[in-house]
């Protein structure tokens, strides 16, 4: 995506906030808004995204799992006029605001999943979970029901001008990486790679550390027989 499409310039402005840069995975670049001192300021969207743990009851009795990965999601969905001068952000002396939803406003998340609603239309919650995003086309039917399914989601996507990048797209599942977990036809279980991450976790020194290693266990607690009980000598030291 063309960084011009993305933003535009507006000359020497005063109010700005900062932008800062992350590897993604593939080794490309993530620019994101460090927008603390206006998100301050805002309103939180009265739209919020489903519950976790709801997104992933909706897949029980699934036969097909489709998930669509849209390229630079928040950045297909456009801001008015109106609010691009609260995204002012200074990069190699010229000031510029973003045309697209940034990532790090206080909106944003929220705005994202009201544009999806609307695009997606009441009907296709029924099959269709979007989370974050994340879409998950979900068939409790038989294989053509999913195929109409996934033409439908993709239709509705391309009506509203969104693309997918199909490398990321899995299609016509039986078993999917999603939200952190092993999600396919039979139920839900852990992610190996997470489980790897907790047991070769270093031997917590500080507090921060510590916190670090509880909020990993914390993540699969529900697959972890009297999770509670069995922290309660680490959770102890961090009254310490």
């Amino acid at each position: 995506m063309k960084w011009n499409k993305l933003v535009s310039s507006q000359g020497h402005q005063r109010l700005t906030v900062v932008i800062t840069f992350t590897l993604k995975k593939d080794g490309s670049i993530r620019v994101l808004l460090d927008a603390r001192s206006i998100n301050k300021k805002m309103v939180a969207e009265t739209e919020k995204p489903p519950i976790q743990l709801d997104v992933m009851n909706s897949f029980h009795g699934a036969n097909y799992i489709t998930t669509i990965d849209l390229n630079n999601a928040y950045f297909q969905i456009p801001i008015n006029k109106d609010g691009r001068k609260y995204t002012r952000f200074t990069f190699n002396g010229k000031s510029y605001v973003y045309n697209v939803l940034p990532q790090g406003l206080k909106t944003s998340v929220g705005s994202f999943n009201r544009a999806m609603n609307l695009i997606l239309g009441p009907e296709v919650p029924e099959f269709c979970v979007n989370y974050l995003d994340d879409l998950a086309i979900i068939t409790t039917g038989t294989f053509e029901k999913h195929l109409e399914h996934i033409d439908i989601v993709l239709s509705k996507l391309n009506k509203a001008g969104l693309t997918c990048n199909l490398q990321k797209c899995e299609f016509i599942c039986k078993e999917i990486k999603m939200l952190g977990f092993i999600i396919s036809t039979e139920g839900i279980k852990t992610d190996p790679d997470k489980i790897r991450a907790i047991q070769e976790f270093p031997a917590p020194k500080k507090i921060k550390q510590l916190r670090a290693f509880l909020g990993l266990c914390n993540f699969y607690r529900r697959f972890i027989p009297n999770y509670s009980e069995s922290i309660i000598p680490l959770c102890e030291l961090l009254k310490k």
